[in-house]
């Protein structure tokens, strides 16, 4: 024997069975385990995000609690305009009624300009909604 050979690591077959960590393997069911675990590295979504907090935060429920006390109307105002456009009541057009532009180029908003009158709005563009409320 060579003194090089004596630190060679010897030649596992694929589906030799290896013994190690207190369980027995083979090396075809470890080969696959590190596919996926690859796979799972590279894949950011949900669960397998770094930042993931179990679907939403612990203090969405209680911020909403919040708007609801202070703000009564307009969350309800919000809600009944969601149902709205949900049963097909109101219907959400593709453009801003003030600038005219596409929905593609911007997301149209519904804009209450009295919230005692829930379904009268006016459909507005990001950018011009914030103007109005400026």
């Amino acid at each position: 024997m060579r003194a090089h050979e004596e630190y060679k690591t010897p030649l596992v077959h694929y589906n030799q069975m290896v013994f190690g960590k207190g369980k027995q393997t083979n090396m075809k069911e470890i080969s696959t385990n590190a596919a996926k675990a690859k796979h799972n590295k590279h894949s950011q979504n949900g669960k397998l995000n770094p930042n993931w907090k179990d679907g939403i935060s612990k203090d969405n429920y209680h911020y909403r609690k919040i708007q609801k006390a202070r703000f009564p109307k307009e969350v309800n105002a919000r809600e009944l305009v969601f149902r709205a456009i949900k049963t097909g009541k109101l219907i959400k057009p593709d453009y801003c009624s003030d600038c005219g532009v596409q929905k593609e180029r911007n997301k149209i908003e519904a804009h209450h300009e009295d919230y005692n009158q829930p379904l009268k709005v006016v459909w507005l563009c990001k950018y011009c909604h914030r103007v109005r409320h400026e």
